[in-house]
């Protein structure tokens, strides 16, 4: 329907934000179950901008699997692997299967992610990153960039 948030390749950690991989078994490539076909994440948020924190397949033991996103509101979501706080919202476990609001009350323009680590431009100028390096929640970095 209009609005709505479709993923598909690898979900090993939730990246997709599909409730189970059953959903798309039928369509796997190797060890993509959802490869082939886009599934509706699960979630009531419409999104401005989408981002995948990686843009192609790399086999590495432990590489960061984990979707960001920034609602119709500006507020950051995320969700897949947190086990460095990825996520923006404390150590919760390894794997978040569904969209998650980033911590704090920042509203963002856009965001950028790498393995394990999240940064957005916020809509007060700053940049604030969270995940490997920066803790669980957003923190905002010294320097104020302006267009």
């Amino acid at each position: 329907s209009i609005g709505t948030l479709y993923c598909w390749g690898a979900n090993q950690r939730g990246q997709l934000g599909v409730a189970t991989d059953e959903l798309c078994a039928e369509y796997e490539i190797g060890d993509w179950p959802c490869a082939l076909v886009p599934m509706a994440v699960s979630t009531a948020e419409r999104f401005t901008h989408v981002v995948g924190s990686r843009p192609y397949p790399r086999p590495r033991a432990g590489a960061s699997d984990f979707t960001c996103g920034i609602s119709t509101d500006q507020r950051a979501y995320c969700w897949g692997s947190n086990g460095d706080g990825e996520l923006g919202m404390g150590f919760v476990g390894d794997d978040v299967g569904e969209p998650q609001q980033v911590a704090g009350d920042v509203r963002f323009l856009s965001l950028s992610l790498g393995d394990d680590v999240a940064c957005g431009i916020a809509t007060d100028g700053l940049v604030y990153c969270w995940g490997n390096g920066f803790g669980p929640a957003p923190t905002a970095l010294p320097h104020q960039w302006r267009p």
